[in-house]
Parts: structure tokens; C-alpha cells; sequence
């Protein structure tokens, strides 16, 4: 806690520990036998593999997977915001299309509502990045969304981030280093899942490590099955839903279907994130 990664330590060709920073500026080493990346998005430990001695597992898809030039990077900016006066029933998660984006509203705890949502940035730029005029003049073209946002009120300020990927990274990008949570893998903000994937990928790697008895190729190979078992239909069908959405014919469209069917509004909704009942079911 209060530390940040330095750097990689190696040692024979292998990841020994972790050079760290205190917040008052001295450094501090430690040694370990397994190492987890668990640093979100920017994967600050996957990425000092390059400084090192180190062999990377998957070297070429690491290089694939630093930051691109600015000119090439997605113009896509995520907006999220805990709402209050929302008009949704609880246990109910909704998603919307809308003008260069789509989104997702579900309740989360004190009877407030996660209120997340992606949109070009060019968009973001039309209303001087300001979440509440997106709100009204874009995302309230979506009937629906009007309907349970109208009195909605942010109790926090809204947080913003630029998104330069989603999806599945590596996993272990060198032989004793793992990623779990952000690190691992990019969901879409609308579901409000991240941190559930997160603990739920830190479950997996740990039931890994302990069936394993810190063998970091047996290790490497349990974890990534019980990881594809766990996220990739998830990640499929929220990889569907973000390409719909920046495809205005298909977008009106599977509004339409959607607004159709209960059913098949609460199916795709369950499909993004793990149900309670799912799990007691296995």
C-alpha cells in the first residue's frame, strides 16, 4: 500500500521480485516466487518485462498491446456516476443505445443506481465533455433511458477515462507473472461487472496456485482454462454489443427487437456479468 512499481527484479533469466517506491521517495525490494500484476489497465508489471532479462511468454502480443500512437488510438471515452432517484426496479440491469455510444444501469448498494456509459469523443467534445448535457441531449434520445434517468441525480461527481482497448490481455505474460482484474482483461464499462470480474479472476488464479503447489507452468495452465470457462462467453457478448452499437442501422434495429421482448432484454443484460443464481446452480 502507498507504493509504486520501479521496476522488474531478474535473476537467470527469471522474475525474482518487484522493485518498489514509497510515497516518500525511498525504494524498497521484494522477493517473491509467483508475482501478480494486478495494476488495472495500464498492466504497469506486464509492460516492464521490456526492461529486463526476462523471456516474455507472448513477447510479439505484448508489443501489440502498448499504448499506440495518439493519431491511431480509439476516440472512445467511458463515463460513470452512482445515481440516485432513478426509476428502476431492483435486481434489474438495462442497457441502452444511443447517438455514437450505448450504456448500462443497474443498483448497486444503498439504493443507488451505477450509471455507465461509452461514447466517441467527438461526441464528448459537441458538449465540452460536461456527463449531464450527454445525458439530456443524447443519451435521453433513447425512450427508455428518459424514462429511468429523468430524475436521476449523481450523488458523486462523474468519473471519466479515455478506453484504448477492451477484452482479454495475457494472462501470464512471463513464466511466474500473472495479470488478474483490468490487467487480464478490459470489460465494458456499461455492466458494471469490473470489479466483480477482478476478485472473480483473483479466486481463479489463487484456486490455481493452491492445486498446484507453485508450479508456475502448471500454474499458467489452470489458471487460463478456468479463465476462458469463466469470462469468454461474457466477453463475447459484450465485444457483440459494443460493435452494434457504433453501427447505427444495426443499433436501431436491435433497439427495436429489444423493446420488443422482456425476456430478451433480461437474457442479454445477465449475459454480460455472473448471476447469483448462476452460481449456486453449479
Amino acid at each position: 500500500e502507498e507504493h509504486s512499481a520501479v521496476n522488474l527484479l531478474s535473476e537467470k533469466d527469471k522474475i525474482c521480485g518487484v522493485k518498489l517506491r514509497a510515497k516518500d521517495g525511498a525504494l524498497k525490494e521484494v522477493f517473491a516466487d509467483l508475482l501478480i500484476d494486478a495494476t488495472g489497465r495500464a498492466g504497469i508489471l506486464r509492460k516492464m518485462i521490456f526492461r529486463t532479462s526476462v523471456k516474455a511468454q507472448r513477447k510479439d502480443e505484448i508489443i501489440n498491446q502498448r499504448p499506440k500512437p495518439k493519431a491511431q488510438r480509439p476516440k472512445l471515452i467511458g463515463f460513470k456516476a452512482h445515481l440516485k432517484n432513478v426509476n428502476l426496479e431492483t435486481g434489474v440491469c438495462e442497457i441502452y443505445f444511443f447517438r455514437g455510444g450505448y450504456g448500462g444501469l443497474s443498483f448497486v448498494e444503498n439504493n443507488l443506481a451505477n450509471h455507465c456509459f461509452l461514447i466517441k469523443a467527438d461526441i464528448v467534445r459537441e458538449f465540452s465533455g460536461d456527463a449531464e448535457k450527454i445525458v439530456k441531449e443524447v443519451i435521453f434520445q433513447n425512450r427508455r433511458a428518459y424514462e429511468t434517468l429523468k430524475n436521476a441525480e449523481a450523488v458523486q461527481d462523474w468519473l471519466a477515462v479515455s478506453v484504448d482497448g477492451f477484452g482479454q490481455k495475457i494472462l501470464n505474460p512471463a513464466p511466474n507473472l500473472f495479470a488478474v482484474g483490468d490487467a487480464a482483461a478490459f470489460i465494458d464499462p456499461f455492466t458494471g461487472s469490473g470489479m466483480l470480474m477482478a476478485f472473480e479472476s483473483a479466486e481463479i488464479l489463487a484456486k490455481s496456485i493452491s492445486a498446484n503447489a507453485l508450479s508456475p507452468k502448471k500454474v499458467a495452465e489452470h489458471y487460463k482454462i478456468l479463465y476462458k470457462k469463466k469470462f469468454q462467453n461474457r466477453l463475447r457478448i459484450c465485444s457483440l454489443l459494443r460493435q452494434a452499437a457504433f453501427v447505427p442501422n444495426f443499433a436501431k434495429a436491435a433497439i427495436s427487437a429489444l423493446s420488443l421482448s422482456d425476456k430478451a432484454r433480461e437474457i442479454l443484460a445477465h449475459s454480460t456479468r455472473q448471476t447469483l443464481s448462476a452460481d449456486k446452480n453449479k
